[in-house]
């Protein structure tokens, strides 16, 4: 197989002191390609992660606007609800007033109308 050359057996040495080393790194090169397929897989799983995300931010923003829009009008009819009773408060207002004034009024006409019977009473008997 050799000769026995020095410089042959330093040779077939130092072969034999690589395989360890070439076998290291054989397996050194399987880690390198699993974690380069780790990493691949792990990137591509947040950018999935990221265009879900992103999806339903999107979708945040549309039910966001949707109650926006819901809220002002809710005020806005909360607004015209209060001007309403408001008003409705203002014309009850104005009808007990009217209300007192005639009842004042039919009181006086009542005296008068009965000063006006016992008057006449007091005539006739």
């Amino acid at each position: 197989m050799f000769n026995g050359t020095c410089s042959t057996i330093r040779l077939y040495r130092a072969l034999f002191h690589y395989k360890k080393p070439l076998a290291y790194l054989c397996c050194d090169d399987l880690q390198v390609s699993n974690l380069r397929h780790e990493r691949e897989e792990i990137v591509a799983r947040q950018l999935q992660d990221a265009t879900a995300d992103s999806s339903h931010v999107r979708a945040v923003q549309r039910e966001n606007v949707q109650l926006n829009v819901k809220v002002k009008s809710l005020l806005s009819e909360l607004e015209e609800i209060r001007s309403q009773r408001e008003h409705a408060g203002m014309q009850a207002d104005s009808v007990t007033r009217l209300q007192v004034k005639q009842m004042a009024e039919l009181s006086a006409s009542i005296k008068a109308l009965e000063v006006q019977n016992l008057s006449i009473w007091n005539k006739c008997g």
